[in-house]
């Protein structure tokens, strides 16, 4: 265990037993008695004392009777509470009904039948280390994680996860870990935290999106994050948090941001972009968040999804010494609903759809390159979209093409031989674009840019393993991991001979 701090979770609030359970009483009621801790018995003497108005003024008389009546309840209390002896549990837990969560319903197999009440669990702490928790250089483990924490949150009273990395390269795997929390029970107690996740969680503002509500026992030294900080689109009616949620009105005003906060990166390295890149990159976040917004909720178009990035600072280490740094940048934006596979299926074009069949069954010949995966590699090409306009054929589609471009672009500034790496997942295919795939895309403006994730880069043959993969598990929605890496502009003029 590498990680050098800790932190806890789920505080509980003795106010919230009250209104439901307590003074309504009913078999529940007395489950829950049962279950308190010794302080939280006496917050809830002095709470239901509080309550019953035994501190209040009025005759004497009525003080008598109120505080008659709140004996009598704390009495029918006690004798349920020392009925049995159960597992204290806190408030939280208590309270706690089942919700409904797409990612956790999809991680976790039946999680719908084998989903235990909590007072029914087993005490016993379980624990989960994360590491190489990144989907663009580590999928298969890390989906394998997240599928561990959503099964256990399933059966386990108390979970601790230990963050154990020591360097954070990609935010996308804890934001979607975010966005489970937001639909588990309060089963997260803690555990450690390595500095560098540490620093991460809170320059990005993470720490209430993952639960963690205190830090202790600080050490080391913490890596330096200049974020773009999270920032979460709940679907029209759904919000929960106003510091949180906010409304489609202000897209035009995040994507400026986040294209001033990239900008600012590149400045702080010496470079900075041209007018065209500059719009060229608004017009892909724009197109980003457009298609998590209309493709996650076919029917409505009015979907959700989370964003948030890093600008930060990696070294490499022989024998303990650092012997040389590296700068990169992680972005990630996540929509929960359907899937790339499931808004192509939806096509309103009877051309694309015979071109998609085609090209399927030309290459779904065995059970790693299943239609879903075949259906999103076909998706990301241009001019390839489910909706019409106007009777012809959208010419949109070129959002991720223009993606894959601009992390191209920006890699120029590399000082490493893989400086840009971008990550798709959705449903059950992970798709990965670095290397020599990023010179195959055609700079003619008059063509298509087609990635076929192939050798020849031709639709007539399959895509590589390497690049496109089927997945035991299924991610309801789609997540894009993009990272690249910096070098400041006086190191890459001494090392390149650049003048």
């Amino acid at each position: 265990m590498t990680a050098t701090a800790s932190y806890r979770c789920g505080q509980s609030n003795v106010d919230r037993l009250w209104p439901r359970d307590v003074w309504g009483g009913g078999a529940y009621a007395s489950d829950a008695v049962q279950h308190l801790g010794v302080n939280e018995w006496r917050k809830l003497r002095r709470l239901i004392r509080k309550r019953a108005g035994v501190y209040s003024a009025g005759s004497r008389a009525e003080k008598k009777n109120r505080k008659r009546f709140a004996r009598q309840l704390l009495r029918q209390l006690r004798r349920r509470r020392w009925r049995t002896k159960l597992t204290p549990l806190s408030m939280d837990q208590l309270l706690y009904r089942k919700k409904d969560s797409p990612i956790l319903d999809a991680f976790a197999a039946n999680r719908r039948e084998r989903w235990l009440p909590l007072r029914r669990r087993s005490p016993t702490p379980h624990r989960i280390q994360i590491r190489g928790f990144s989907l663009l250089d580590n999928p298969l483990g890390t989906l394998a994680t997240l599928k561990a924490i959503a099964e256990a949150e399933s059966r386990r009273l108390s979970i601790l996860i230990d963050f154990a990395d020591t360097l954070c390269s990609d935010i996308c795997p804890y934001l979607i870990l975010g966005m489970m929390r937001q639909g588990m029970a309060p089963v997260l107690r803690g555990g450690g935290i390595s500095p560098s996740v540490l620093a991460m969680v809170e320059a990005v503002e993470l720490s209430s999106f993952l639960g963690i509500d205190q830090i202790d026992h600080r050490s080391g030294d913490t890596p330096t994050f200049v974020p773009f900080t999270m920032r979460h689109r709940r679907k029209s009616g759904s919000s929960t948090s106003q510091n949180v949620a906010f409304q489609p009105s202000t897209d035009e005003h995040l994507i400026d941001r986040l294209v001033e906060t990239i900008n600012g990166w590149l400045r702080f390295f010496g470079y900075a972009l041209s007018d065209d890149d500059t719009a060229a990159l608004h017009t892909i976040v724009s197109e980003a968040l457009n298609n998590a917004q209309r493709h996650s909720d076919i029917e409505g178009r009015d979907g959700d999804w989370v964003i948030a990035g890093f600008l930060s600072a990696g070294g490499n280490f022989i024998n303990g010494q650092r012997t040389s740094i590296f700068y990169y940048c992680s972005i990630s934006i996540i929509s929960v609903g359907a899937t790339i596979f499931e808004s192509l299926s939806a096509c309103e074009d009877a051309e694309t759809r015979h071109n998609l069949d085609r090209y399927v069954m030309q290459h779904c010949n065995d059970t790693t390159r299943t239609r879903e995966s075949l259906t999103t590699v076909f998706a990301l090409q241009d001019r390839v979209s489910r909706f019409r306009q106007d009777g012809e054929m959208s010419a949109g589609g070129v959002g991720l093409m223009d993606m894959i471009k601009f992390a191209h672009a920006i890699s120029r500034f590399s000082q490493q031989s893989d400086g840009a790496a971008i990550a798709i997942l959705s449903g059950a295919t992970c798709i990965r674009v670095n290397g020599p795939l990023f010179d195959q895309i055609s700079d003619d403006p008059s063509e298509p840019r087609n990635l076929w994730f192939n050798d020849k880069n031709t639709i007539e043959m399959p895509p590589n393993h390497d690049y496109v993969t089927a997945l035991p598990v299924s991610f309801p929605g789609t997540a894009v991991a993009i990272r690249f890496n910096l070098r400041p502009r006086a190191l890459s003029e001494s090392q390149t001979g650049e003048g």
